[in-house]
């Protein structure tokens, strides 16, 4: 009975990607630091996804890298109220650096992206300035040839309702991290992710390791709906992990993790542990394809749990309840000389993204990247998500927050430092039962920018 609802796992959507001005990403599920090559748990079980890049796109190292982009932007709904939906042009000012090195038992990388895109209009009912800063530190050193710690720190302050800039690491995605998918009305969203795990090799082919991590997120600068403010929910997140992999065959890893969650809300007025284990399969189907299943028993206990009603601020749900169900998901990858393709999809329970308290989200995204030669590279890309009011009292079970969101990019190289980029954005929020309604959250966005960028070789 646990599994009956697998068949929500395996749920995909097609091409979602997103612009970036520098590539670079360690690619598969074996970390490769120095000469040593460990035996890891799939990227959907780590907690990080790395970017989607053709075979044909070099890796960076030991350089460093910059750029500054610079734009117009128009977009269909600027106003921050309700029922003042406008459109209006914006300026975007988007800078990025980029340090990168790797030595025979130690990497680290260092890495900020900007943007500031600013609205020419009244200010009394537009957004007059959005802000987004990213900045991710990592640090992977290698104790003799079989046993690698890895470090790793994520900022991230947003009011745009598209999220974060680019990054040129891999992000902090999967399984107990914070929700990604659910967007919000135009706030000010600060996160904090801090994460560090140890791998042990036990074998040619076998390894086991620990990782945990502390997030925290926080809002400000909240906007009125309805003509009365929202508060939405703070919260704080910590998960630990134990994985054990192995590989059977050349073409083939399986494995398990246990997980453990304790979220908690408003000022520790909700909490939720939440526990699972996920049993994984990892098939290389190809050299350039893999397929990845996970799933197994998700135990969650809530005591109270919390959400943002019609009224706008956050209201208590009284409620000691334990749920039984199952969690996982599955990932397809293929990455060609030109083109590279991901899809991805999951059930489990995470936050609801300032909206609600617990949530079990059932997400589905995708990846499309295409380099049709050296000077003109096109991303297509859709992400959905749809986090349901965790089980445990009857008047939310069918309170649910969906965000899609879809992007558009071509880039073309004028020159070795010089594109020019265009862009269109699309994201749609809509909510059920008495979550607060968040409709002013939709968004139709087009964009044309002018990318400089630069890389420099680090000293080794």
């Amino acid at each position: 009975m646990l599994f009956r609802s697998f068949k929500t796992l395996c749920l995909v959507a097609i091409f979602a990607a997103s612009e970036c001005s520098v590539l670079s990403a360690q690619q598969g599920t074996r970390v490769k630091t120095g000469p040593a090559e460990l035996v890891t748990v799939p990227p959907a079980l780590s907690g990080s996804s790395p970017q989607l890049l053709p075979t044909a796109t070099p890796e960076t190292q030991n350089e460093i890298l910059g750029g500054l982009a610079v734009g117009a932007v128009y977009d269909d709904n600027i106003a921050t109220t309700s029922g003042q939906r406008r459109g209006g042009f914006l300026y975007l000012v988007a800078p990025n650096f980029t340090l990168q090195q790797t030595r025979p038992s130690t990497t680290w990388d260092l890495n900020y992206a900007g943007g500031l895109t600013i609205a020419q209009d009244n200010p009394a009912v537009s957004d007059k300035t959005q802000d987004s800063t990213a900045v991710t530190g990592r640090l992977q050193h290698l104790f003799g040839r079989h046993t690698l710690l890895e470090l790793r720190q994520d900022f991230l302050m947003t009011n745009n309702p598209f999220g974060q800039p680019g990054q040129t690491l891999s992000s902090v995605s999967g399984t107990g991290q914070l929700n990604s998918g659910a967007a919000v009305p135009v706030a000010t969203r600060t996160s904090f992710v801090s994460t560090g795990s140890l791998i042990r090799q036990l074998s040619r082919h076998a390894s086991v390791g620990i990782s945990g991590s502390f997030s925290r997120l926080r809002f400000r600068d909240l906007p009125q709906i309805s003509g009365s403010a929202v508060n939405l929910i703070d919260g704080r997140t910590i998960t630990g992990r134990m994985f054990y992999a192995v590989d059977i065959s050349p073409r083939q890893r399986i494995g398990a993790e246990y997980q453990a969650q304790d979220l908690r809300f408003g000022a520790g007025v909700a909490r939720t542990v939440d526990q699972t284990v996920f049993l994984f399969d990892e098939i290389r189907m190809s050299a350039t394809m893999t397929l990845t299943l996970f799933g197994g028993p998700d135990y969650a206990h809530v005591h109270n749990n919390i959400l943002v009603g019609s009224s706008g601020s956050p209201s208590v749900l009284p409620v000691l309840h334990d749920v039984w169900s199952s969690s996982g998901g599955a990932s397809f990858t293929w990455r060609g000389k030109h083109l590279a393709l991901r899809l991805s999809g999951s059930s489990m329970v995470t936050d609801g993204g300032g909206a609600t308290g617990a949530v079990r989200a059932l997400t589905g995204s995708g990846e499309l990247r295409r380099d049709f030669t050296r000077r003109w590279t096109a991303s297509l890309g859709f992400t959905y998500s749809d986090g349901r009011v965790i089980e445990g009292t009857s008047t939310t079970s069918a309170s649910t927050i969906t965000t899609e969101q879809g992007t558009f990019a071509v880039i073309h190289k004028l020159s070795q430092r010089i594109s020019m980029s265009g862009q269109y954005a699309h994201v749609q929020q809509l909510s059920h039962g008495v979550v607060i309604p968040y409709n002013s959250g939709n968004h139709n966005r087009a964009s044309m920018s002018l990318m400089y960028q630069f890389a420099k070789p680090l000293g080794r």
